[in-house]
């Protein structure tokens, strides 16, 4: 097996430079980014105490309970901003990242361990996760652990392997409960493989805690299915949402419009580049390669979730299908990529090409990485630092504010700005609600209170000019005016 001719230093050394690689990709700048409604959701959730937490997840949201509970455990302790929000996640991309190169080594060697995390580190889509206040990398974590006890069990054939890799599935089930497809993944490959074949069953019954975890999260999850009506049908779309967006951009999804959200040209570039630089690696590695248990493995990763989706919601007329939703494949596609490094590393006249396949993905990969680390590039509709820094430097104690119902998560991304102030429109919290967002009313509903104010500043989406007019009709007149990517914050006064 390939992992007997490893030293001991060199099992160190690898993981341990993945690790590090990853952190000098994802550290720098990582504060940079606004908050998003993603983040921000995470924010309103572990703001609140445990049992409005579990009261919360009882009416949405019920998926991302585990990694609610998870960050709210360091929250608690060091409080809530973007560094204790974002931290959790650039330390499982580098965690990641070292599972990783442990488990390509064990399959093809050092140079294809360390192959394989390279390429992972470099996708867009790792880059975003991994500096992200979300669950996506943890679950890339989580497949990277379950690769690595698999390719154990296959050396060793030891108990102790399955115990591992039932376990990481178990957390990554916990984290999204899509992960469980990484368990008919993991017992086909065995079964497709001589070495591994004799301990199929382990790994099947190491899989059965996380299937039942899954089934229980599903059944919680089918009473809380309108947090996902809002993803559009399965369309010609979900093309290039495979093959360019899945693994190579941030964005949620193509539409008519474009790519959503909308994005720079550095980082369209850069997604380019690195699907046509990881494509046909992993194209190669795949041709060379056919028959060798990392093809199959990463093919399986590959395609198993993502034809479980798609067949899944043709059948059920629903779509369950975002890019995001399958970042935890991104293993499979790195196992692939590596094979077809490694393979035109070896031979002289093929050198060349390798080389260049490295540097289009390095070059892509630095456009991505400056085109993501911009204050409004996840989400240039959600600036909630924007209007968090325009409350902060205008706005006095005493004074109020206007927001409309399901538009007030930069209060839960940014809420110390607001203290002090009035809020307009405001019902019984989200924590009392159980809720992302507070209850809101129209601000039309509230007129006493508004007749009582001296000075409002109005915050609203871009497109959604209603405030603006109430408050002109209770006498109201516009002092001042600033305006971001995606809201827009007038000061009114009353003369």
């Amino acid at each position: 097996m390939q992992e007997t001719h490893v030293s001991q230093r060199s099992r160190l050394i690898l993981p341990l430079a993945a690790a590090a690689f990853a952190l000098v990709t994802l550290v720098p700048a990582f504060w940079v980014p606004s908050l998003w409604t993603d983040e921000a959701a995470t924010a309103s959730a572990v703001r609140r105490s445990w049992p409005e937490l579990f009261f919360m997840l009882g009416k949405v949201d019920v998926v991302h309970g585990l990694y609610y509970m998870l960050v709210k455990s360091l929250t608690d302790a060091v409080g809530v901003s973007e560094l204790s929000l974002r931290a959790p996640s650039i330390a499982a991309g580098a965690a990641a990242a070292a599972a990783l190169a442990v488990a390509g080594r064990r399959l093809g060697g050092p140079r294809a361990g360390l192959a394989a995390a390279a390429v992972l580190v470099l996708l867009p889509r790792f880059q975003f996760a991994a500096t992200d206040a979300r669950s996506y990398v943890l679950t890339v974590l989580g497949t990277s652990l379950c690769l690595a006890a698999l390719a154990a069990l296959r050396d060793s054939g030891r108990w102790r392997a399955a115990v591992g890799f039932g376990a990481a599935l178990m957390v990554s089930t916990g984290l999204s409960f899509y992960c469980i497809l990484l368990a008919p993944v993991a017992v086909l490959a065995a079964l497709a493989d001589r070495s591994l074949r004799p301990h199929w069953w382990k790994v099947a019954l190491a899989s059965v805690p996380a299937a039942g975890l899954a089934a229980w999260v599903a059944s919680l999850a089918s009473r809380q299915t309108f947090q996902v009506a809002w993803i559009p049908p399965l369309d010609g779309h979900v093309v290039p949402e495979i093959f360019l967006l899945q693994y190579f951009s941030h964005a949620s999804m193509w539409t008519d419009a474009g790519i959503v959200p909308r994005a720079s040209a550095p980082l369209v570039v850069g997604m380019v580049m690195t699907a046509v630089a990881v494509l046909a690696l992993a194209v190669w590695g795949t041709v060379r390669r056919p028959r060798s248990f990392t093809t199959v493995l990463g093919l399986g990763l590959i395609v198993v979730p993502l034809a479980v989706l798609l067949i899944g919601s043709a059948l059920m007329g629903s779509s369950y299908y975002l890019p995001r939703y399958l970042t935890f494949t991104a293993p499979g596609l790195c196992l692939l990529a590596a094979n077809g490094a490694v393979s035109l590393s070896r031979a002289a006249a093929s050198r060349w090409v390798a080389g260049a396949a490295a540097l289009t993905l390095a070059g892509g990969a630095v456009l991505a990485i400056a085109g993501q680390r911009t204050e409004f590039a996840r989400s240039p509709s959600d600036d909630f630092r924007f209007v968090a820094d325009t409350i902060r430097d205008h706005a006095r104690p005493g004074e109020s504010f206007a927001v409309a119902a399901g538009e007030d998560l930069f209060l839960a991304a940014y809420p110390r700005p607001f203290e002090g102030l009035v809020d307009l429109t405001r019902g019984i919290s989200a924590a009392q609600w159980g809720l992302i967002f507070d209850q809101r009313f129209p601000l039309e509903s509230r007129s006493a209170l508004v007749d009582r104010q001296k000075v409002v500043f109005a915050i609203r989406p871009v497109e959604k000019p209603q405030e603006e007019q109430f408050l002109r009709s209770r006498g109201f007149t516009e002092q001042a005016r600033w305006t971001g990517p995606g809201h827009v914050v007038v000061k009114f006064v009353k003369p």
